[in-house]
This record gives C-alpha cells, sequence and structure tokens, in this order.
C-alpha cells in the first residue's frame, strides 16, 4: 500500500537559482522537498535529527565537496543523484562514490525525475507520476 505522504528529498546546492527549480520540479511531481541547503555543513545539521527518502546533491558546494554528506547518506541507504557542473571523476571523485549516477547541469526537469525514479526503484515515487491508463480516461 502506497504512502499518504509524498516521499521527502534532501537538496543540496549552492546556486540559489538552481536549487528553486530543483525544488519546483520535485514539488510538481507531487514530491516534498525536506531540505533545500546551500552547504554541506547546513545539509549535516539537519541529517543529525533527519532522514530523507532520497538526496540530489550538487558535488562541490561553497564549502567543498560533499563526500562526507554522500557517504552518510549511503550510509543509511538513501538513494543519492548527483546533479553537478562539474566532471564525473573530475575533483579527485574517491573510488566508492563513481558509482553514483551523475547528471550534468543544465538539465531538463522530466530528464531528472525519469532519473530519479531509476535510482528509487521500489520506493513510492513511481506511484506519483500519472500512468498513462489514468491519464487517457
Amino acid at each position: 500500500m502506497a504512502s499518504a505522504f509524498p516521499l521527502r528529498g534532501l537538496v543540496c546546492e549552492d546556486q540559489a537559482l538552481i536549487a528553486l527549480e530543483l525544488q519546483a520540479c520535485l514539488e510538481e511531481a507531487g514530491l516534498a522537498v525536506a531540505g533545500s541547503f546551500g552547504s554541506g555543513v547546513q545539509a549535516m545539521a539537519w541529517l543529525a535529527t533527519n532522514t530523507p527518502d532520497f538526496a540530489i546533491l550538487d558535488f562541490k558546494l561553497d564549502d567543498g565537496s560533499c563526500t562526507a554528506l554522500i557517504r552518510l547518506l549511503k550510509a543509511r541507504n538513501v538513494p543519492v543523484l548527483i546533479y553537478s557542473g562539474w566532471p564525473q571523476g573530475g575533483h579527485d571523485t574517491p573510488e566508492d562514490l563513481r558509482d553514483l549516477p551523475w547528471l550534468s547541469k543544465p538539465l531538463e526537469c522530466e530528464a531528472l525525475l525519469n532519473a530519479l525514479r531509476q535510482a528509487t526503484i521500489g520506493l513510492p515515487l513511481h506511484q506519483h507520476a500519472p500512468s498513462e491508463a489514468a491519464t487517457a480516461q
């Protein structure tokens, strides 16, 4: 049975306009944005008492890379998408983080949601998008 509450995502992006676009994209898809943080420090503080259902992170924030943040989320089995202007594997990406889905900025909302659906297979995200049968009625 699907939850009556939308999945809750963590967005970590230091460019305000991009963070707002990500939030709008997710909310239009019926998802909740639990926090949109511009720094890894802010996100880590939030994670001290919370766990999101998924996370979309810029790999490099104003306060540095988010490798510690990613490792914490992975340890909690939270699906993580990297949404970055940096090339995948660049900036000496640690070996244990190279398997993450890496999306290059800019990206259309639908492409982002498709990548998120792939990363969250088994979570109720798939039930938020109307099915073709429902939209044909």
